[in-house]
This record gives structure tokens, C-alpha cells and sequence, in this order.
């Protein structure tokens, strides 16, 4: 079961005064956070092929192996899992390209991309229940993005250096909500908090 919680959106497009005024739409509300240790239990439990202990070490070796592909520049798979790859940032923009350097890059954060197979089974099996925002205020909800009011689906993304936005499969495609930042600038308008202007 899921806990998402109702919240508002104020909007105020210059382009469309129609649409200005407060919206509400779900957020999730993270009861909290299983480790390493706590998932290994959990999956020892249900295959006899496995101790703890064995989870344990193959759990904590992924990592390292998702690492060291990643610094060889590739993208990392994992079947029934999702796919990872970097995501750049770079501390200045020059009007010459032969000035930018590769020293000025570096990695900002790792992008996911879930696998299709996994969220068609999250969206068959999930289940959600509505919770008063005063509870969830003292949980460790963590995450409860605002959503861009000019898509459809609710998420805010911001661009992915190097990635086609046009491709559905890309995470930084708004239209993905893999990875949603609330405070980054969307692609028509500004989100600020619970306010967007445009």
C-alpha cells in the first residue's frame, strides 16, 4: 500500500490567464527506507537458494560493478531493474568550444530509467490510500515532487546533457517521470515551491 497525500499547485501563466488559480494533484509520501540488510531478510525469505549473508555480499559487489562500467562509459542494465547512466554538469559555458574542457565536466547526479517490464507490474499489483498532509508531515515522506502543470502526467525533469528529449526512453524526457526535480526550471514555465509562473 502506498500513502499519497493531496497537494496544491498555484498557477499563473501569462500566456493563458484561463488556467490561473490553485490546482491539486497526488504526491507520494515515503513511509520510509529499507537497507541492504533489511532487503537481503527479505529476499533470503523467499528463495532457499540464498542465505542473508550471500544476498548480502551480491548486493553490496553491484554497486561497485555498476561503478567501474560507468567510468568505462557505458550505460549500466540491469534486467527487471532499470537501466543507469550519468547525468553531466559543467561549471562554465564558453562561446568557443575549443575553450570548454573536460575538466570543467563532472558528474552531477546518475540517471534511471526503470525497466518497462517492472512498471507494468508496479501499475497491475500497486494500491494507494489517501492520508491526511498534516500525518504525512511527520513521516519520512522525502519526496513529494511538484509536478509541471503543462504535462499531462505531472513531472518536472530537467535536461540531461548529451540525451535526446524527444526520446520517450530518455529520462529527462518530460514526458518520463523517472526523475523529477521540483525545483528545476521546465520547459514552458518555472517552478517555484508550489507556484509555477510562466
Amino acid at each position: 500500500m502506498i500513502n499519497i497525500v493531496k497537494k496544491p499547485i498555484r498557477i499563473q501563466s501569462a500566456t493563458d490567464p484561463s488556467r490561473n488559480g490553485v490546482y491539486f494533484y497526488a504526491a507520494y509520501s515515503r513511509k520510509g527506507t529499507i537497507n541492504t540488510v533489511q532487503l537481503a531478510g527479505q529476499m533470503s525469505e523467499t528463495s532457499s537458494a540464498f542465505t542473508k549473508g550471500e544476498v548480502v555480499g551480491v548486493t553490496l559487489d553491484i554497486p561497485i560493478g555498476i561503478k567501474r562500467a560507468l567510468l568505462d562509459g557505458q550505460a549500466v542494465t540491469i534486467d527487471g531493474l532499470g537501466t543507469f547512466k550519468p547525468a553531466l554538469s559543467t561549471r562554465e559555458v564558453k562561446a568557443n568550444k575549443d575553450d570548454l574542457r573536460a575538466s570543467a565536466v563532472s558528474i552531477r547526479s546518475l540517471n534511471f530509467t526503470p525497466d518497462p517490464k517492472l512498471l507494468a507490474q508496479l501499475n497491475a499489483e500497486v494500491q494507494f490510500q489517501w492520508i491526511d498532509p498534516t500525518a504525512a508531515a511527520t513521516e519520512d515522506d522525502g519526496s513529494t515532487d511538484t509536478p509541471d502543470p503543462t504535462d499531462d502526467n505531472g513531472s518536472t525533469d530537467s535536461m540531461d546533457s548529451g540525451d535526446n528529449p524527444s526520446d520517450p526512453s530518455n529520462p529527462s524526457n518530460p514526458s518520463n517521470p523517472s526523475e523529477g526535480d521540483p525545483n528545476q526550471p521546465s520547459e514552458d514555465g518555472v517552478v517555484d515551491g508550489d507556484s509555477v509562473s510562466f
